[in-house]
């Protein structure tokens, strides 16, 4: 089972932490998060085209924020990214890790947090 939780535009900085103490109460080994993105041919789409921040296909990969935030972009992103470091603890997460060796466990931690810092920065792509 992958546990993916869908973090919407309107959250506030209680909404994110509301989040991850939640997430932490299930005690997972892993969570990823998505951020709600109306995709082209929705409804949802449809009745909100006029308010997407920008229509760079580019931006559609459900982790970009395409609806206005109610926390200033870089402040939303660096939430997300608390998120991901803070809703299910390293020690949880290590013995999976370990399964790729020491070797795969160095790589996959120095990609997570490139992507951490993609993440952080994504309010610069718009």
């Amino acid at each position: 089972m992958l546990p993916i939780w869908s973090v919407l535009p309107v959250y506030s900085r209680d909404d994110f932490s509301s989040l991850a103490s939640y997430i932490k109460k299930l005690k997972l080994t892993y969570a990823t998060f998505t951020v709600m993105t109306p995709q082209p041919g929705t409804e949802l789409y449809a009745t909100r085209e006029e308010e997407l921040l920008s229509s760079k296909p580019e931006l559609y990969d459900m982790l970009r924020a395409l609806l206005p935030t109610r926390l200033p972009l870089p402040e939303f992103y660096n939430e997300l990214a608390k998120l991901y470091t803070g809703a299910v603890p390293l020690y949880r997460s290590l013995p999976a890790l370990f399964k790729f060796g020491v070797r795969g466990l160095l790589q996959r931690m120095r990609l997570f947090g490139k992507f951490l810092k993609r993440v952080k920065s994504a309010h610069l792509d718009y």
